[in-house]
């Protein structure tokens, strides 16, 4: 079964939601901060980890995660975006990781998936 997980990270709480290439919803875990700005990265890897191990579970073993949207406060700096994508990628064992600060996800959701 092939699914995507979406990531909508905060300062105060990060939800994640895995659904099927359909939309349909798998699973939707709440958990810590990842504003890796608010916040030391242990404490990111660890909510992260947490909630990712979380969701995980509750998916069949014939799982593929096709892709991975993570949209955070605090993703800006090069260096942030890197340890999202090299982290994230280690998690998920996914190849197609995508990150992008909570702006740039608020704006694009606004859009009705419409830019331009």
């Amino acid at each position: 079964m092939k699914c995507v997980i979406g990531i909508d990270g905060g300062g105060t709480k990060t939800l994640l939601r895995i659904t099927d290439l359909e939309g349909r919803v798998l699973t939707e875990q709440t958990g810590g901060l990842s504003n890796i700005c608010a916040s030391d990265r242990k404490t990111v890897e660890d909510n992260l980890r947490d909630l990712l191990n979380r969701s995980l579970k509750e998916l069949p073993s014939n799982r593929e995660i096709a892709a991975v949207c993570i949209g955070s406060a605090g993703v800006v700096a090069k260096e942030n975006v890197l340890f999202f994508k090299e982290f994230l990628k280690e998690m998920t064992e996914c190849g197609n990781v995508i990150v992008y600060t909570d702006a740039y996800v608020a704006l694009f959701a606004n859009l009705e998936s419409k830019p331009g």
